[in-house]
């Protein structure tokens, strides 16, 4: 379409992107997030049913062995080292929002090598 004096017109429409690129990096960002926390959740669930049948084997192992018995203080060992692995589980759960997080102050024993 040209102009009164027949030259061609030209219309440059600009528009600010920002925001809308903003909150699409936002969406963006929010579904990552929920497809690592939908992946922790996974994990965790698998995670602890390993944790209860070492547990549940370790169990078993004490209550068959009285106390003095040498391999004892090596499946309280597993014991305490499962306990710490269930507390991790938890924390994954807990991220994946899949359980409540009861925060507090945890205080793990040193680990020590035995034999």
């Amino acid at each position: 379409m040209p102009d009164h004096q027949g030259r061609p017109i030209v219309l440059i429409v600009c528009e600010d992107i920002t925001e809308r690129r903003t909150l699409l990096e936002q969406l963006t960002q929010a579904q990552k997030m929920e497809a690592i926390g939908q992946l922790a959740g996974g994990v965790a669930h698998d995670f602890n049913n390993l944790l209860t049948a070492i547990r549940g084997f370790a169990e078993l192992h004490l209550a068959e062995h009285p106390p003095g018995d040498a391999g004892r203080a090596d499946v309280l060992e597993i014991e305490h080292a499962a306990e710490r692995a269930a507390q991790l589980t938890r924390g994954l759960l807990a991220f994946s929002r899949r359980a409540e997080v009861h925060p507090g102050l945890s205080i793990l024993p040193r680990w020590r090598a035995t034999r």
